[in-house]
């Protein structure tokens, strides 16, 4: 029988996993392979012990963690909304809680004993007004949902009272019984009454009176306006006068609820019997799906190879699958010597009590594709209990369900009280060990009136038998890895091996395993943790040969060896990072260093590359020396004529402006002669030139006398190569005829960006006369050398000075650095 609905997908599903102990269950595997020798083989291997094992630990409901629990809404994907699945206090409870499920529905009255029709039927716009006469309507038809529970009314009025009421007042009044009920009164209200503009007043009748459906369909309600005075305050207007009703609603649906637990069981009890073993008629072949008798008159037979019991076990039951017509026959011995037919065999029966079985297949047509043996008849048993209310549930669709690998084993209805479901699964372990996915499931599906209701599922264990554990003392037993190719300098690998090694005593952790490598040149070889690091040695190739060896807790070993292949390969080149940013500017020349290397080839061999005929190499270095401003690219190739290697380096070429003084000019402004003299207006014009390969501008001037301020300038623009001049007004106060120190400085804030920044001071000197007044002629020719100067010395002097100036500046360092 295959599992239903809510169990599809079991195996495929992602839970959390509780691996059963390699250490209570290792023996079974080897017990299982001393099965197939003679039993005579085995005898001298001595059973330390046999014990059973609990192969689903997580049954108890002691670790919430250990299980899966969903909900599901009827056909959708969608949680339930009344199911609840919950692992608490060592159980596994599945909570259904119905809500009382109800509706509301509207009637309107049919009929007016006042003629009030108008007000009659559903709103409709259409009204009747009243200032005096009451307005009263009845007939509510509530016969299509009296067949429900009625669970409340509310009196639902469409009117309007279109002005204030001063002095009178509307009532509202329901008739039921003879009695008159005043529900609501509307009196000395401030302005417009409006409940007709889709907004119905609604008033709760619940307290009014003890309802049922035929008081409901007897009530009359009356709208009465009451005057008071000779002139009415205002009218009524009544459009529709309803009874809103809210009634339990019969329904109908489906909700499931299940807990899934998977489980890797590393030994099943189980025995696979090997077809390819045993004895085989002429008429039978052993084919991809078993042992096919094809479809000729002749049927084929099979005896199979003898099978022990394992010690202090029972046999289980006999299992079989094929796509045609097999009989069987069982065989049963107590030396292995002499066998006795018992006649024929069903699938899925229990098994004689005897040391040692055989079978015999009778193969009529098609194919034998496996068959199975179980120990201890494996059998799942769930145990719970059933309480509350199971009225509303569809008792032949409410089933409490288990499921194992897929295949439903069992189901009981929700009824109360205590359940028990037990069925044999050998027909469903696996059968080399691997997962064992269980699941209990509850269908609630419900059919009622709408009354509530609770019912409550509680799951106390699930045990699983069958699973032992026999201990014998033998050498541990590991899968030999296969020969291995590596590919040179392509890394190593972590190859699992402890998972494959097994051992009637001792724990796979507790195995000591060593493992070693005949060439340490070619391959390096060593356990970390549970697996084998092969590790190929650098730049090496050739063959090795790995040692394993495996010992376990009495010093049982197991020994084997395989082959590691290391492919050579031509090695590329390498050389040490290049710098990822680098800034030169144009005209200028950077130098980095290149280191490199091939293992393979000499570094005379390799050939360097660029993609840049800027980017140069000279002398283990490469030269960078852009002729563009802006950023740039350059890639190095190191080729040895099979493989490259590139970087790329990114180039951020640079252009600045470099000013420097060329010339300075001094000047008296007077016009009187060109001696600058104590008090004079001078002007000091300074000749920059601009020897950079980008504009300057604006280029501030700053001129000082013997280090003080005398005055400022600034040229707007000086493009590369070009000359330009600015002028500082200079007020002469030296105090007497000297010499002076004049600088003149060029951006000095450094807001110019400049190739050098050390060659914009000039420095220079000047001899200033006293400025006294010039002697009459008479004086002059009576003392000639008093020390005044003619004009003409005067301006002999101050090309003197200029001259020398020139001479001073061409002769002075390059490199003047700045002043502050």
């Amino acid at each position: 029988m295959r599992a239903p609905d809510e169990f599809k997908g079991l195996r495929h599903r992602q839970s959390r996993m509780t691996t059963v102990s390699s250490a209570r269950l290792s023996a079974i595997v080897l017990g299982f392979l001393l099965l197939a020798m003679p039993f005579a083989a085995v005898s001298a291997d001595t059973v330390i012990r046999a014990d059973p094992v609990d192969l689903l630990p997580a049954g108890d409901f002691s670790d919430d963690a250990e299980w899966t629990l969903t909900t599901k809404s009827g056909y959708t994907e969608n949680p339930a909304d009344y199911t609840v699945a919950m692992i608490a206090d060592g159980h596994l409870s599945f909570t259904h809680a119905r809500p009382q499920n109800s509706d509301d529905t509207t009637v309107w009255s049919e009929y007016s004993a006042t003629e009030s029709n108008a007000s009659v039927g559903e709103p409709d716009g259409g009204y009747t007004w009243s200032k005096g006469p009451n307005i009263t309507v009845s007939d509510f038809d509530l016969s299509a949902v009296s067949d429900n529970s009625l669970l409340n009314v509310t009196l639902t009025l469409s009117f309007k009272i279109p002005d204030s009421l001063q002095q009178d007042s509307v009532r509202i009044i329901v008739i039921t019984g003879g009695q008159h009920l005043l529900v609501k009164e509307y009196s000395h209200t401030f302005g417009e009454v409006d409940y007709m503009s889709g907004n119905s007043l609604q008033l709760s009748l619940d307290n009014e009176a003890t309802w049922d459906w035929a008081s409901l369909a007897a009530l009359q309600v009356t709208v009465d306006y009451v005057s008071v005075g000779e002139f009415d305050d205002t009218e009524v207007d009544v459009d529709a006068i309803g009874l809103k009703v809210r009634h339990t609603q019969p329904w109908f649906s489906f909700e499931t609820a299940k807990a899934e637990h998977s489980v890797i069981v590393e030994d099943s009890p189980i025995i696979n019997l090997d077809l390819s073993q045993g004895s085989h008629s002429a008429e039978i072949t052993l084919a991809p799906c078993g042992l096919d008798a094809g479809s000729g008159s002749t049927p084929g037979t099979w005896t199979s190879a003898a099978i022990s019991l394992p010690h202090n076990q029972s046999w289980g039951r006999f299992h079989q699958t094929n796509d045609g017509n097999v009989t069987w026959k069982l065989e049963t011995s107590d030396d292995l010597a002499t066998w006795i037919d018992v006649g024929s065999l069903v699938e899925e029966t229990l098994l004689p009590d005897s040391p040692h079985l055989r079978f015999v297949a009778t193969v009529w047509d098609r194919c034998l594709s496996s068959v199975w043996v179980d120990i201890n008849d494996p059998t799942v048993t769930v145990t719970g209990t059933i309480s509350g209310a199971v009225d509303g549930l569809i008792q032949s669709l409410s089933t409490v369900r288990v499921a194992m690998n897929g295949v439903l084993l069992g189901e009981v209805p929700v009824s109360p009280g205590p359940f028990s479901i037990t069925a044999p699964v050998g027909v469903v372990l696996p059968m080399d060990g691997g997962d064992i996915d269980i699941g209990v499931s509850v269908r609630f599906q419900w059919s009622n009136a709408g009354e509530p209701e609770s019912t409550v599922v509680v799951v106390d264990q699930i045990v699983l038998t069958g699973g032992y554990v026999v201990d014998w003392d033998l050498d541990p037993v590991c899968e030999v890895p296969g020969s291995m190719t590596f590919i040179e300098d392509g890394g190593g690998i972590l190859h699992p091996f402890l998972s494959t090694c097994s051992d009637g005593l001792t724990d796979n952790s507790d195995l000591i395993v060593v493992a070693s490598s005949s060439d340490t040149s070619v391959l390096s070889a060593e356990m970390v943790d549970s697996a084998i690091r092969l590790q190929p040695m650098p730049d090496a190739s050739g063959t090795a040969e790995v040692t394993i060896t495996v010992s376990d807790e009495r010093g049982n070993i197991w020994t084997d060896t395989f082959s590691i292949s290391i492919s050579p390969v031509d090695d590329s080149p390498v050389f040490d990072p290049l710098p990822v940013d680098v800034t030169v500017e144009v005209g200028q020349t950077l130098s980095l260093a290149l280191s490199y290397s091939d293992v393979d080839t000499a570094d005379h061999a390799l050939m360097l590359s660029t993609d840049r005929s800027w980017a140069t190499f000279a002398s283990g270095q490469l030269l960078l020396s852009p002729v563009d401003v802006g950023e740039q690219t350059v890639t190095v190739t190191i080729s040895d004529g099979m493989s490259s290697v590139s970087h790329t380096v990114r180039v951020d070429a640079t252009a600045d402006a470099d000013l420097f003084v060329e010339s300075v000019i001094i000047r008296d402004t007077s016009l009187v002669d060109d001696v600058i003299e104590d008090g004079d207006l001078a002007e000091i014009e300074v000749f920059v030139r601009n020897i950079g390969r980008a504009t300057a501008q604006p280029v501030n001037i700053r001129c000082e006398v013997d280090g003080d301020l005398v005055g400022s300038a600034a040229i707007a623009v000086v493009t590369p190569g070009a000359l330009a001049s600015g002028i500082c007004q200079w007020l002469v106060t030296t105090g007497g005829a000297r010499n002076v120190t004049i600088s003149v400085e060029i951006d000095r804030q450094g807001a110019i960006d400049e190739t050098s920044e050390e060659n914009n001071i000039w420095v220079g000197e000047l001899y200033v006369a006293s400025g006294e007044p010039a002697p009459s002629e008479g004086e002059q020719e009576q003392s000639p050398s008093s020390g005044g100067f003619s004009p003409i010395v005067m301006w002999g002097l101050l090309l003197v000075v200029i001259v020398a100036g020139i001479v001073l500046l061409q002769l002075a360092p390059g490199r003047i650095r700045r002043v502050q």
